[in-house]
């Protein structure tokens, strides 16, 4: 009769801590869980970030490199019709062209 009232104590005393056991074995492992979970959510997060860092700098590269190409395009087009209405062996021929017109006047 004695024993069973220690008993007692040491069955809720058992189950107390398995209790706490896996009570905090579940916390950690949650824990733990969104750790990791936000580790590789910033993880994503800057590979994309450096993803389209590195798409609108060649975006941005290829629009400069484009308009520097139309640019020196356009400047070498006019620098042959000057140079043609300029130094044309037969200047009447050259106002055919409408363009070089314009041009000649500027000679």
């Amino acid at each position: 009769m004695l024993y069973a009232p220690l008993l007692l104590l040491l069955l809720y005393c058992y189950y107390y801590y398995l209790y706490l056991y896996y009570y905090y074995y579940l916390y950690y492992y949650y824990y733990y869980y969104y750790y990791y979970y936000y580790y590789y959510y910033y993880y994503y997060y800057y590979y994309y970030y450096y993803y389209y860092y590195y798409y609108y700098y060649y975006y941005y590269y290829y629009y400069y490199y484009y308009y520097y190409y139309y640019y020196y395009y356009y400047y070498y087009y006019y620098y042959y019709y000057y140079y043609y209405l300029c130094f044309c062996p037969c200047p009447y021929l050259c106002f055919y062209f409408y363009s070089c017109f314009y041009l000649y006047l500027y000679c």
